[in-house]
């Protein structure tokens, strides 16, 4: 996968419930379908114009989609069309990160890899800030015994 300056990495996708796995493959299945490869990106440009007819038409292009904007517009439009609440895109990976923290180290260094950080120290400075409440619970939480 190419990503931001042109750093390349492998990503993996965490567990997911089955219904959104099925979504993705017949996303995958269609993009097949219609001639895109391996090569292609998962998430392509579409190009849209005027025909003979004055009808819009919409073209999947070969093209990955380069605008936050576009991506991030993308995913309010299907999420309040679900009638959800809208979480940016950006979200997914914080909670990849407050996951993987409650795994093992090694998991969370996998998330960490996945995720391109060139340390767990990104990570944690990127991701790994407490709401005010996690905080005090944390705190509040806290035993030790003092006396040994």
């Amino acid at each position: 996968m190419i990503v931001k300056y042109a750093k390349t990495r492998q990503a993996d996708f965490m567990p997911l419930p089955q219904d959104i796995k099925n979504n993705v493959m017949t996303w995958l299945n269609y993009l097949t379908s219609i001639g895109f490869t391996a090569k292609d990106p998962l998430f392509p440009q579409f190009a849209s114009q005027f025909n003979q007819s004055n009808l819009l038409e919409n073209t999947i292009t070969h093209t990955e989609i380069k605008s936050n904007t576009t991506i991030r517009g993308i995913f309010e439009n299907t999420f309040m069309t679900a009638g959800y609440e809208y979480l940016r895109p950006h979200s997914f990976r914080h909670t990849m990160i407050r996951f993987a923290e409650k795994q093992s180290p090694e998991f969370l260094n996998a998330v960490r890899q996945s995720l391109g950080h060139s340390s767990i120290d990104v990570s944690f400075n990127s991701y790994g800030q407490l709401s005010e409440g996690e905080q005090r619970a944390r705190i509040a939480g806290f035993e030790h015994d003092f006396d040994n």
